[in-house]
């Protein structure tokens, strides 16, 4: 209604003439104080509030403490002074309502002011609890690679804070690995941090706690951490991880069927594969599915370097000879139409010379689909100049090559009539006439 929307943009000449043209607000001031506050409407608050002596009721603690709370959650220091205030007329406001959500989104979103305030009622008796939520304010803190913070968080045990770096199955270490500021709807009225520091570091920092007597675990989860490391791959955070062994930490790289050094060869990182399969020297049972492996990095071959994911290809490839099986065939050719689909050619040219290892590779296999993965894109772009396809073109140019192209085109051109495969071709053929009558001239 109008006296709302006049409340929550501070419009007080408008929120008088809505009462003087005799409105029906009475019983409707409390939440407008509500919102103003959340707004951090601070002038249309005291002068809604001081309605009161007019006798209009008025309740600023209403909503289990809504108008303290979200001042604060949108960073309203000055609002959430007025309203703190209030007790000494003994009004009864508690910040500690909604189970400590404002201290929980003051560390979350790196609110330094109205941290340092905060504490400063503490001081006075408000009774805050650091450690509310499962300790969400460490925990943010880590996340967020704010080690200053989390360290200040840890700090306050000694005053006999339930602080706890363990909470939530050791979610504090295992979590470390996220690195980035958080994302809050209100982030624009947050500080930026001091300082982040690296996944790597706050996890350092975690583990030495131990020495303090937390129980952390940096296994917990099913060794979420090391697996985490590789995800993205983070050779330097996995290597101190596995070092953790021994101080006597049980690390297994391999849990969740090997999910480390499949999600490291997703990823495109030789070096970091590499490394986890040398573990197999220690005794440790790594095992890859080679096929497995090929056919998850070609489905985000797109978002790799191919040549990183040639090099990962092919050394998996190599693992043969160690036991490794690895089948570039299955899914009729699955991983030849991914490559083309993608526009590696350097990828599918490497799949098609392994002919002259024995491999059986079979081009018009599944009804054609390399050749139509190939001429998706080229076809959807319309032009195989435009820059964003042309690697898409030269594999279709490619792949063409492989047939007699008088026969083979013309056999697919009657085999699709129209849609993708068909305007792909054409668009070869008429781009092939080009070409030829450039050379003549």
């Amino acid at each position: 209604m109008a006296l709302y929307v006049a409340c929550k943009t501070g419009d007080i000449d408008k929120v008088r003439e809505i009462i003087d043209l005799g409105a029906n607000v009475k019983n409707r001031i409390s939440k407008a104080i509500q919102l103003a506050c959340a707004d951090g409407r601070t002038e249309m608050a005291q002068w809604l509030w001081s309605l009161r002596e007019e006798g209009y009721p008025a309740d600023i603690t209403g909503r289990d403490n809504y108008a303290i709370v979200h001042a604060c959650c949108h960073g309203h220091l000055k609002t959430a002074q007025w309203i703190w205030s209030l007790r000494t007329e003994g009004i009864d406001v508690d910040v500690a309502a909604q189970d400590n959500t404002i201290i929980k989104t003051a560390y979350r979103d790196e609110r330094k002011p109205m941290i340092a305030w905060l504490w400063s009622i503490w001081e006075e008796g408000a009774n805050l609890d650091i450690a509310a939520q499962d300790n969400y304010a460490l925990r943010a803190a880590c996340k967020r690679g704010d080690l200053e913070m989390a360290q200040m968080i840890w700090s306050r045990r000694n005053e006999g804070w339930a602080v706890d770096i363990t909470a939530c199955d050791n979610a504090s270490i295992r979590l470390a690995h996220v690195g980035t500021p958080m994302t809050h709807a209100y982030h624009q009225f947050s500080e930026p941090p001091r300082k982040t520091y690296t996944p790597l570091e706050v996890m350092q920092w975690i583990w030495s706690l131990r020495k303090e007597g937390a129980d952390v675990d940096i296994t917990a989860v099913d060794n979420n951490a090391i697996r985490a490391a590789c995800f993205p791959p983070d050779l330097a955070r996995a290597q101190w991880i596995w070092s953790l062994r021994k101080q006597g930490a049980d690390v297994d790289i391999t849990a969740r069927d090997n999910e480390a050094i499949h999600r490291v060869c997703t990823c495109g990182d030789l070096e970091m594969a590499q490394w986890i399969w040398s573990l197999r020297a220690e005794g440790i049972q790594v095992n890859l599915d080679g096929t497995k492996a090929i056919a998850s990095l070609c489905n985000n071959m797109s978002l790799r370097s191919e040549q990183k994911c040639l090099a990962v290809m092919q050394w998996i490839w190599s693992l043969r000879e160690q036991g490794v099986v690895v089948d570039l065939t299955a899914n009729n050719n699955r991983t030849m139409q991914r490559a083309c689909r993608a526009g590696c050619e350097s990828i599918a040219r490497w799949i098609w010379s392994l002919q002259d290892e024995g491999i059986e590779m079979d081009i018009s296999a599944n009804d054609s689909a390399i050749i139509k993965e190939a001429c998706r894109s080229v076809a959807a772009c319309g032009s195989h100049s435009h820059p964003a396809i042309r690697a898409f073109y030269q594999s279709l140019s490619w792949l063409l090559t492989l047939y007699h192209p008088s026969e083979v085109i013309e056999q697919l051109l009657e085999r699709y009539p129209s849609g993708i495969v068909h305007d792909a071709l054409v668009l070869h053929v008429k781009c092939r006439q080009t070409k030829s009558a450039r050379s003549a001239i």
